[in-house]
């Protein structure tokens, strides 16, 4: 299973639309956001994907993004934090901004990966048995550069995709 992992959006529309035509191209249907899209009209984007977000501290309008998203799917899930079964693997994703809620399924043990967002840094390490990536930000302040990624569940390997190297394109 191909997972699209996105985080801080910040209202970065042409980001956005860049970062999920690329996924759709590569025939990714699962979209995890780790939360501060910010402005709810871009949710009307992320149509045609299951999509798991985590609410994020820019994300003042969390009730009415969980409405629009589970317009768009029934089935979608959005909350603070989401434990998540995915292609037989045990997922944790929250946004970062509660680092309890980070520690803490950290510290369990119990999940193959934690997602996560909010530094808008980059991040893919191990802690223990736990795989944790934070795969950059759309928008919002630029610590590192802009990135969005695709985690693949058979093999294991994420890989980070540069927003400048798909716009180049």
């Amino acid at each position: 299973m191909k997972i699209g992992i996105i985080s801080d959006t910040h209202n970065q529309k042409e980001n956005l639309q860049s970062a999920l035509d690329w996924l759709r191209e590569m025939g990714v249907k699962t979209l995890i956001h780790c939360g501060d899209l910010t402005d709810t009209e871009l949710i009307q984007y992320l149509r045609g994907f299951k999509i798991y977000y985590a609410f994020g501290n820019g994300d003042a309008y969390s009730g009415e993004i969980d409405y629009q998203l589970k317009c768009l799917d029934k089935d979608n899930r959005a909350d603070l934090a989401l434990d998540l079964e995915l292609a037989g693997e045990r997922f944790f994703v929250t946004h970062g901004h509660q680092e309890a809620l980070l520690n803490q399924a950290l510290k369990s043990g119990s999940y193959a990966y934690v997602i996560c967002g909010h530094t808008h840094c980059y991040c893919d390490e191990k802690h223990g048995d736990t795989r944790v990536i934070n795969p950059g930000a759309l928008g919002g302040l630029e610590r590192d550069a802009r990135s969005f990624g695709i985690l693949d569940t058979q093999s294991k390997r994420f890989e980070r995709i540069l927003m400048d190297t798909i716009k180049n394109v």
